[in-house]
């Protein structure tokens, strides 16, 4: 929804001197603030399990509200999530340490303008003591692409 503020415009066009008040003409002049622009959008990332992972979108105008999603449902800010505006126009949203189920596509909107982006968290190996011979196995976490 973009501001709008009215200019009236009185114009005046006196061909002789006594038709002052029969020349004047008024004009309604509309100016709408521009849309906000995405200058620079998200970028798809891929991150190993545990990682920080940094969305960063940067937009026109400043001191513009965003609504950040993952799949489209609404992200609320946590420990491990910060959301956070640098400098009025750069949006930022951090993931720290990074899960297997934080893999999705994630969105930024502010006003009418929006950017995506899709983050691939691969897993990582884990060793396990098994015993007191100080025997280890490995367990394989791992993501699988279609």
């Amino acid at each position: 929804m973009s501001l709008q503020r009215s200019c009236f415009w009185s114009l005046l066009f006196a061909v002789k001197p006594q038709a002052i008040s029969q020349s004047i003409s008024r004009r309604v002049v509309v100016i709408s603030e521009a849309e906000v622009t995405v200058l620079t959008p998200l970028v798809d990332q891929r991150v190993v399990e545990k990682a920080e992972v940094r969305f960063e979108c940067v937009v026109s105008k400043a001191d513009k509200s965003a609504t950040w999603t993952k799949q489209d449902k609404p992200i609320a800010a946590s420990d491990r999530i910060q959301i956070s505006v640098d400098g009025g126009t750069r949006h930022l949203l951090v993931i720290k340490s990074a899960l297997l189920d934080d893999q999705a596509t994630y969105k930024v909107q502010i006003d009418s303008a929006s950017s995506a982006a899709k983050l691939i968290v691969d897993g990582q190996f884990r060793r396990i003591k098994t015993d007191s011979l100080n025997r280890f196995i490995t367990l394989i976490s791992f993501t699988v692409y279609f």
